[in-house]
C-alpha cells in the first residue's frame, strides 16, 4: 500500500515534467498471504483508497513462485499449476482492461 502511495505521485510527476504518455492500467496486490489478517486489512484499505484501480487478481505469497526464479517455470505438478493460475488470472484481467 505504501509503495503504491509513493509510486503514483512519481508517475504523475513524469507526466507533468516530461509530458510522458503514461496511464495506470491497475494496481496488482502482491505477496498476499492467504488468510492473513494483516494482508486482508491492507487489501481492504487499498480498495477504499484506490477503488477500481486495484485489480481483483492477486499474486499470493507462495514458495513455488520463488522457486521459479531458481529452477525455472515448470508445469510439473499441481503446485506449479496453481501458482501459474495466479498469473494467468492477472493476465486475463489486464487484457480485459486494455480491451474494455
Amino acid at each position: 500500500l505504501s509503495a503504491t502511495e509513493k509510486f503514483i505521485p512519481y508517475l504523475e510527476q513524469m507526466v507533468e515534467t516530461y509530458e510522458a504518455n503514461i496511464g495506470l492500467l491497475g494496481i496488482v496486490p502482491v505477496l498476499i498471504k492467504s488468510g492473513g489478517s494483516v494482508d486482508q486489512y491492507i487489501l481492504d484499505e487499498a480498495r477504499k483508497e484506490f477503488g477500481d484501480d486495484l485489480l481483483n487478481s492477486t499474486i499470493k505469497l507462495r514458495e513455488r513462485i520463488k522457486r521459479f526464479d531458481v529452477q525455472g517455470i515448470t508445469e510439473e505438478d499441481t503446485h506449479d499449476k496453481e501458482a501459474l493460475k495466479l498469473f494467468n488470472n492477472l493476465t486475463m484481467e489486464l487484457i480485459e482492461r486494455v480491451e474494455g
